[in-house]
């Protein structure tokens, strides 16, 4: 349903500097020591300029010009929520500045990424050096992920293909009842459907990120279906809607049969389907390791998803023992103090178990197995009446500065060691020694695993996607 044109654009987009450009993306890394922050950084810097033309490098240098707006970018931020970030971390004015400028310039993080993770908590330069910006571990990771690639990546833009791999490769998911594209509905083994099940249907479009798009329509019994805003419409009303969006869009959008969350979460969720987003990763090994987790809830009573983006609230939980803890809410930026009790419900959160914990971790690291060719990915699964269930998946999952916050920054975490770890073989393989992104000293790689990575198949060499 999507092609090779699809994929190339994801490519050059985190291909691609941002917003204000890093300065470290214009070093040399010859004569600096291989750290894990200067290996990602390599491999960032290698990813921007490699294979470029003088057309696109030129485009790419022009950014750079941004830094002169960068002293008027910051004052707004500081103006909106430094009151807010003083008055809980005891964090001066002229300290806020300071931190600001530093990481800006060392680290590449913006002043929003200062107040959103809550980084006026952390003081010193030892300890904001541990944070890096969502740029350069995106970058990094689609990168990495794309060197792997052997097709799974692409199921990330269709949603309805990767429901199906899902349940080929024998892991619980989420179900598709109807697809609508230009054409009508039909059913999800291409047959023309003259009218939608008669049951509450989640809309989603069929690519898409951060819970956009995504609505409730509520059957009421009597042939109509009713959205949040109590709009009531028949079942042909409804498909000649949604089809009008898929001809906009250019892709199918899918009605999906509601997700209940099971009854042991009743006072930890909200209306909507709350989700795990369980993160892992290959280790030296080749087998997937769970690096970060957290669980999302809804808070508006109408809502159809659980997203942060959404205005939802998410739970950091410790993945060795499936304790939540104290989460964030939307709009912390201007009131950053964790949450503790369920924003609906009042009930206590930090420091209780999450009853499917334990075999939604399971099932993140067997879903990263049946899907080998992925080093990294945000698994989101919810857990309902019979047991854990994949909605989705990411690549390269969320993580910026408020989740790096809850481990103390991502430089020195086991995330990112098995980043390093693996950035210093892409280096290896990619970059010829003696460029100016590869190190005098090269990373250490003694730890690589004995066997593949990725398990190849019928004794073929893994294959080398050059990004």
């Amino acid at each position: 349903m999507f092609g090779r044109r699809d994929s190339l654009n994801r490519r050059i987009y985190y291909s691609r500097l941002k917003s204000i450009p890093p300065l470290d993306a214009l070093l040399s890394f010859r004569r600096k020591p291989p750290t894990d922050l200067n290996i990602l950084r390599a491999m960032r810097a290698a990813i921007v300029w490699r294979g470029n033309s003088w057309r696109e490098s030129f485009d790419q240098a022009a950014k750079y010009g941004l830094w002169l707006t960068f002293p008027f970018r910051a004052i707004d931020p500081i103006r909106r929520f430094g009151g807010a970030a003083k008055a809980e971390y005891q964090r001066g004015y002229a300290r806020q500045v300071l931190d600001i400028a530093r990481l800006a310039l060392v680290n590449g993080l913006t002043p929003k990424d200062y107040y959103e993770g809550g980084l006026a908590g952390r003081h010193g330069a030892r300890e904001l050096a541990r944070f890096i910006p969502f740029d350069l571990y995106a970058s990094v990771a689609f990168g990495l992920s794309a060197f792997r690639d052997r097709g799974s990546l692409a199921l990330e833009l269709d949603k309805f293909a990767f429901e199906r791999e899902c349940r080929r490769r024998g892991l619980p998911s989420v179900e598709t009842l109807a697809i609508v594209d230009r054409e009508g509905a039909k059913s999800p083994d291409g047959v023309p459907l003259p009218e939608l099940p008669p049951e509450d249907l989640i809309l989603k479009p069929s690519r898409g990120s951060q819970g956009r798009g995504v609505a409730l329509w509520r059957w009421d019994g009597s042939g109509a279906y009713t959205d949040r805003r109590g709009r009531s419409l028949s079942s042909a009303a409804l498909v000649e809607e949604v089809q009008a969006r898929a001809r906009r869009a250019k892709f199918p959008y899918l009605f999906q049969r509601r997700a209940l969350n099971s009854t042991e979460l009743r006072d930890l969720v909200g209306p909507a389907l709350s989700t795990l987003r369980v993160v892992t990763v290959i280790d030296e090994t080749g087998q997937p390791e769970i690096v970060d987790a957290f669980y999302r809830t809804a808070v508006a009573p109408d809502a159809a998803a659980d997203n942060y983006h959404s205005g939802g609230t998410w739970f950091p939980v410790d993945f060795r023992t499936g304790i939540l803890q104290a989460g964030f809410h939307y709009g912390f930026e201007r009131h950053p103090v964790r949450e503790r009790f369920h924003p609906i419900t009042g009930a206590p959160v930090a420091g209780r178990l999450h009853p499917g914990a334990a075999a939604s971790f399971d099932l993140a690291r067997r879903a990263h197995r049946a899907f080998p060719d992925l080093l990294v990915v945000g698994w989101d699964i919810g857990y309902g009446p019979d047991g854990p269930v994949i909605v989705e998946f990411n690549v390269p999952p969320g993580t910026d500065a408020g989740t790096q916050n809850v481990y103390g920054g991502f430089i020195g975490s086991r995330f990112g060691d098995l980043f390093a770890f693996h950035a210093a073989r892409w280096l290896e393989a990619n970059v010829p020694a003696g460029s100016r992104w590869s190190f005098a000293r090269p990373p250490a790689t003694a730890a690589a695993p004995a066997k593949p990575a990725i398990p190849a198949e019928s004794g073929a060499a893994l294959p080398v996607n050059r990004l």
